[in-house]
């Protein structure tokens, strides 16, 4: 599949390397597990860094973006949502109270053969009441599909910003039905019975009915307050991962920068010694600049691995986000200043003490910079 030539892969690729802060494999290992599992590695590959060259450094600025001010949105569209719910059930109650209670009175009106004239007018205040819960139904769908339009267009295909809506709306779903259940057992649970009554409980419930609504509601509302709970110890369980990962670094990193900065200084009098007794080579400066530069990629490697921990880190919280976008920008910057770090020249052009001082400057400069969570 070429990349250019298909709009829809093109996005896919982008979305994933977002998500995985530009790292191939990571961005590679979320498309083998959706819709393109069927391409080969070297295929994807291929295609990611072709992606990943086009957005450059902007990977970064792209993420903090994908999730981070969309929840903001995100949230005031739900709490926009649960208020249009509560305001409603409130309503709805408060006419299916009127209705009731005028549905009661007129069954007395007919049983005691009252004159027709009362039995008209309540049964027109039943007709506008009944026209006013018809409303309030209709303004409430048309105010919750226009909330709920606004919200998909924020979540989009982004299946992370997906599972934070799905799971905020469903606790306050269970919030505001067990709400309108209680309501309901209220308004039915009346003591006193007759036939008319009897044809309302018909259309709203039984007080049984209303309590079996009630207790699957504090049910629902137990489980989703669960996986809430469960969010947040993730979302702590995260941010407690972040920072083990960041410490463990900082210490092997100071540990690798300690040893590369001995070997510079301890190879200095060798190389001094060859050059001036002409015994220097190729050959003996290659082997001890490897060594040396062994030392320089474990530390490149070292940053890499903690870079890749961290983006797998999965979390919805902003604060926990914005911590690891700082730390992965860190490491990434980190990594960078790694790159300038040089062995001595060979042949020698610029004076070798000059060259320690710069070697271990640098890397003194880098032993300072402590990632922070």
């Amino acid at each position: 599949m070429q990349i250019l030539e298909n709009f829809e892969f093109y996005e896919a690729c982008k979305d994933a390397l977002v998500e995985s802060y530009g790292f191939v494999d990571i961005a590679k290992n979320k498309l083998k597990t959706s819709k393109y599992s069927y391409m080969d590695d070297g295929a994807l590959e291929k295609n990611l860094e072709i992606v990943k060259e086009g957005l450059g450094d902007k990977i970064l600025n792209f993420f903090s973006k994908s999730l981070g001010g969309s929840i903001e949105k995100l949230d005031k569209l739900i709490a926009d949502m649960k208020d249009e719910e509560t305001n409603f059930i409130k309503s709805e109650h408060e006419a299916e109270s009127k209705f009731y209670k005028l549905s009661h009175a007129l069954a007395l009106l007919k049983k005691q053969k009252a004159q027709k004239e009362d039995s008209t007018v309540i049964s027109l205040k039943l007709s506008k009441l009944q026209k006013l819960i018809k409303d309030l139904v209709s303004s409430h769908n048309s105010i919750m599909d226009d909330l709920e339009k606004q919200a998909n267009l924020i979540i989009k295909k982004n299946n992370r910003r997906a599972e934070y809506y799905n799971l905020k709306r469903a606790q306050d779903s269970v919030e505001t039905k067990k709400m309108r259940a209680e309501m309901k057992r209220k308004l039915i649970s009346q003591e006193e019975e007759s036939d008319y009554l009897k044809d309302i409980q018909g259309i709203l419930g039984t007080p049984e009915d209303a309590q079996k609504d009630l207790d699957k509601a504090n049910d629902d509302l137990a489980k989703e307050k669960g996986k809430i709970g469960a969010d947040e110890e993730s979302t702590q369980n995260s941010s407690e991962e972040i920072k083990k990962i960041v410490q463990t670094f900082n210490d092997e990193i100071e540990e690798i920068l300690r040893s590369a900065k001995e070997y510079a200084e301890g190879t200095l009098s060798t190389i001094k010694d060859l050059e001036d007794n002409k015994k220097m080579n190729k050959g003996a400066y290659l082997s001890m600049e490897n060594k040396f530069k062994s030392k320089v990629e474990k530390a490149k490697d070292n940053t890499e691995k903690a870079i890749s921990k961290i983006a797998q880190i999965q979390t919805e919280e902003e604060e926990t986000i914005q911590s690891k976008n700082k730390v992965i920008k860190d490491l990434i910057m980190f990594k960078k200043e790694v790159d300038e770090v040089r062995y001595y020249e060979w042949p020698v052009t610029v004076d070798l003490d000059d060259q320690k001082d710069k070697i271990e400057k640098k890397i003194k400069e880098l032993e300072s910079k402590k990632i922070k969570p």
